[in-house]
Parts: structure tokens; sequence; C-alpha cells
């Protein structure tokens, strides 16, 4: 009598066969997409209040993708209150020394996507433009590296309107940023003009020798800058160069996707204010007049999820 197996054995090695084959498949399909968050105190949730860290964006924005049945790591958060672009750069520096495109021993990583928020600091400790745009692109290039290179696994989130805040209507907010910060101070008080733009005569007369509007725009800065109109005017130019920026890298991306970038400074412009009271949603904001709310996250997840999940279906690993 032949040994059992002498039968069996080619038929349970094509079921084995079919079972790793099966299991490799299903494996390959349930990879975990990694997230990368990049930001300041709106990435991180702060105002939330103790048990409320889950309803940051970053947690909103993945939990809502789980449910559309796409398989998401923990997101991975890089964001600190009060984190200027200069501060996030020192972090990366240190957390992530490999993401400088800069250093010799650079490398790319592999995140699916990567989501960078950024710059409301910039403009709440009175850092300059220029500042802002060194930073700025800086990090867009980490972005990039740290999404191996593929613009479209890349998304920009402009600066929220901290004009349309509370606590800058009730100009809490104004006066601590003016107490605060040095260079605020001095640009609220200092009108910087050339030395020669006023002469005076042997009659001790005084001579304009620049053009008036140009001095009257100078005086007018000065006066509004931290006004809520000086501060939206402001966010509304930091978000220009960023988008300058974006445009320039995408214009260059030689097939290599284009950013994403998500407009939410008209959402947080529009929706916190009672049109017809002219009043502010309250419950949009934290206790601080400063942040925002889990509701408030939600209508940024909204707006987000979209581009989100459309750049995650369309990722193509390299």
């Amino acid at each position: 009598m032949k040994p059992f197996y002498s039968k069996t054995l080619p038929f349970l090695g094509f079921c084995l066969g079919l079972v790793i084959s099966a299991c490799t498949s299903n494996s390959s399909s349930t990879t975990e997409k990694k997230i990368l968050f990049l930001g300041d105190s709106f990435t991180v949730g702060t105002g939330l209040g103790q048990g409320q860290e889950q309803s940051a964006f970053p947690y909103q924005l993945t939990s809502k993708l789980r449910q559309d049945g796409l398989s998401i790591a923990e997101p991975k958060i890089y964001a600190v209150d009060g984190d200027t672009t200069k501060h996030l750069l020192g972090a990366l520096n240190t957390a992530e020394p490999s993401s400088n495109p800069n250093t010799p021993s650079h490398d790319a990583s592999n995140y699916d996507l990567v989501v960078l928020s950024i710059g409301v600091n910039d403009l709440f400790r009175g850092h300059s433009a220029a500042d802002y745009q060194h930073h700025f692109e800086e990090l867009l290039d980490r972005s990039i590296r740290f999404a191996n290179d593929d613009l479209s696994r890349v998304m920009v989130l402009s600066i929220p309107a901290w004009d349309a805040s509370p606590s800058v209507h009730n100009e809490s907010g104004t006066r601590l940023r003016f107490n605060k910060y040095t260079e605020v101070r001095n640009k609220t008080s200092q009108i910087c003009i050339p030395v020669n733009a006023v002469e005076i005569d042997e009659n001790d007369q005084i001579k304009l020798t620049m053009d008036v509007k140009a001095l009257k725009d100078k005086i007018n800065y000065a006066k509004n800058y931290n006004t809520q109109a000086g501060i939206a005017n402001t966010i509304d130019r930091f978000n220009a160069i960023a988008k300058e920026i974006i445009e320039n890298k995408n214009s260059k991306s030689a097939g290599h996707g284009t950013i994403r970038f998500v407009d939410l400074t008209e959402l947080t412009r529009i929706s916190t204010i009672d049109e017809e009271t002219g009043k502010h949603h309250f419950a949009l904001f934290a206790n601080d007049g400063i942040h925002y709310s889990p509701l408030m996250y939600e209508k940024w997840t909204q707006t987000i999820y979209p581009l989100a999940l459309e750049a995650l279906k369309n990722k193509k690993d390299k």
C-alpha cells in the first residue's frame, strides 16, 4: 500500500500555493498609507481642551479617509503651538535631518501624503514677508522630499483668517501681539521713510521730496499694521507668496504631478461671522477666541478631504 502523502502532496502543494498567493495579494492591498502633517497650533488643535485632542483636523481627516475604506496609519505630526516657518525648519533639522536637500546625506521619504499648514505665527510675531517667503519655500522643498519627490502627494493649506477671529475684533489678540513681540511694536510705531524725503528750507518751511501718496501709504501702513484690516492684508499677502512659489514649482514639475493648494482663508473668514448680524459664530472657536473648535475643524476636513482622497488614490509608488 502506497503512502497517503504520495498522492496528496502535489494537491496540497497546489493549495498551499493558492493560499500564499492570496495572502500576498491581500497584504499588498491593505498596506497602510502614511500621512505626514507639518504645521503649528492649528495642526495640533491648540485650545480644543482636554479629551478633545482627536478633534484636530489631522485626526478628523484620517478618520474620514478610513471610513471611505482606505487603510491609513496613525498620522505623523510635526507641529508645536507658536511655531513659525523657521521654528518648524529647526524641528525638522533635529528630528528629520536627512530631509534637508542641502545636506550631502539627504534622502527622500515615502509618505503617501504630506500636508503643510504654516505661516500664521510668522504674521503674529511680525516677521517680514521676505523671511516668510524664504522659509516657506524651504519647507515646501522638505515636503516634496518627504513625498518621495512626487508633487501630487503634497498639499498646502492657506493661512486661516485670524483677522476674522473674536480675538482681533475685541482687540485682545492684537494687544497680546503688540505687548509680546518687539517686531510688532516697531512696525506699529515706525514709519520707514528715506532721510532725504523731508527737507527744511532757509525759512524753516518743510518741503517733501518724495511722492505724497507714497508717504501717506507708509503712514497708513503703520497705523493699520496691527488692526483687523492690516492683519487681513498681511495674511492675503503671505498666501499670495505661497501660491506663487507653488505655481513656480508646479510649472517645473516635469511629470512629477502638481502640488495642491487648499484655500482655507475664505472659509474661515466668511463662515465664522453671521451675515445678517455681523456677530461671530462662537461655536466655531475655542475659548481663547484665536483657535478653532471641533466644528470648524470639521469644516476644514470637509474641504480638504476630496483632494486628499484624490491624491491618495492616484498615488503611484516609485
